[in-house]
């Protein structure tokens, strides 16, 4: 926590105060419902989120400030901007505040049906563990705390197929595992995750409940050799990420626009075929195709240099960023491996109390039903409308000669 504040402090200064009375208000007011009973536990997530959304919207405000809290000193506080504004990082930090209500409401639900309420619910088996026992009915399961013990010898062994398979399942085991009740009342962990210097800047996203447990048990899966591995592989990427700025230079012509100091022919080729779009249609594709790998190659870079330092302080993140570009062939696969942390964070916190999956058949249901009823009114007026019509040609159809039908 110390080291977080610290670090936080450095990238703010003396505007950190805004956020941490944000999250200071949260903890307390979150912490108070909790207290009061079933009643005002319900209330938890309609809390949380007005109070997120609530401050997402005044921190876009530029009346927000310290002066106007703190008059005269306040405004010799907001001199001190530090070298990244508080508002920049403040929606990433939103996510961290409604993972630890939401995580401690589903908790509290939990506990109130096995009516215990300081019992701590320790994390369910993993999907390997699951397999591990139906092979061998003998072995028993272990808490997080000794989860992985004994294992380190053959992790240099497992292909890498295999470890990210076990990433997997140890993910899953962390996040949907609860926590004790001391640990959501715990304001020092509470800050700790919010401002982990690790992941604080562009995350990935950690749930509460997986970062309270690897405080608790540090990751024992990317260790020794596959985290030596990691590092190399992060070193290898910065280095093709420089390559590709220095010969494939798109984002710097879109910061700052054309080349017109520079004679070189290469330069001014390059400037032709893309900037000018001299090349016509296929010029403006390529630029803008190029100007996405870019974007993509960035975000690779820092989202993984954020998670390796994690693994090296024993936490897995999710892992961002987990396919290429070229490969994908629909938005919502480009989505899932883009941004995968966030996208996770989603499904948990929005898609699945929203119904989930039940949810979108529901609607889908609710949408056909609504597709049959106007279908079944269309025919139904076009039945009668044939039927006056062939009333009109029964009724005009008479003979020429004599006037009967």
């Amino acid at each position: 926590m110390v080291l977080g504040l610290a670090f936080v402090g450095f990238l703010h200064e003396f505007t950190l105060l805004l956020p941490l009375a944000c999250a200071t208000l949260n903890f307390f007011l979150i912490g108070l419902l909790a207290r009061l009973g079933r009643s005002a536990q319900a209330l938890i997530p309609f809390v949380a989120w007005t109070l997120a959304l609530g401050s997402l919207a005044a921190s876009g405000s530029p009346e927000v400030k310290l002066a106007r809290l703190l008059g005269g000193v306040g405004q010799w506080m907001d001199g001190f901007k530090g070298e990244v504004g508080w508002n920049t990082l403040f929606p990433l930090l939103v996510l961290k505040i409604l993972s630890w209500g939401l995580d401690f409401h589903r908790s509290l639900h939990a506990v109130s049906k096995v009516d215990a309420p300081e019992a701590k619910i320790e994390p369910g088996p993993t999907l390997r563990e699951e397999r591990d026992s139906s092979n061998d009915n003998n072995t028993s399961r272990c808490p997080v705390s000794t989860l992985f013990e004994g294992r380190d010898s053959s992790l240099n062994k497992r292909s890498p197929v295999s470890i990210l398979r076990e990433e997997e399942d140890e993910e899953r085991g962390r996040v949907e595992g609860h926590r004790s009740r001391q640990e959501y009342q715990s304001f020092g962990l509470y800050l700790a995750y919010l401002f982990y210097p690790p992941l604080y800047i562009t995350g990935p996203i950690v749930t509460f409940n997986a970062f309270a447990s690897y405080m608790e048990a540090p990751q024992q899966i990317v260790r020794g050799r596959s985290l030596m591995i990691y590092w190399a592989r992060l070193f290898f990427n910065m280095c093709l990420f420089v390559m590709f700025g220095h010969y494939l230079y798109v984002s710097a012509l879109v910061q700052n626009g054309p080349l017109k100091l520079q004679q070189e022919p290469g330069l001014i080729a390059f400037e032709a075929a893309f900037m000018r779009h001299e090349g016509g249609g296929e010029g403006l594709i390529w630029f803008s195709f190029w100007s996405l790998e870019f974007l993509w190659f960035k975000f690779l870079v820092i989202w993984r240099f954020s998670r390796a330092w994690a693994l090296l302080d024993g936490v897995l993140a999710p892992e961002d960023m987990a396919r290429c570009m070229c490969n994908n062939y629909s938005v919502r696969g480009f989505w899932r491996g883009w941004h995968r942390s966030f996208n996770r964070w989603n499904v948990r916190y929005i898609f699945v109390p929203l119904g989930g999956s039940k949810g979108v058949s529901v609607l889908q249901q609710q949408r056909q039903q609504r597709h049959n009823n106007n279908n079944n009114n269309n025919n139904h007026n076009n039945n009668s409308h044939n039927n006056k019509h062939n009333r009109n040609n029964h009724r005009n159809s008479r003979c020429l000669c004599c006037g009967t039908s």
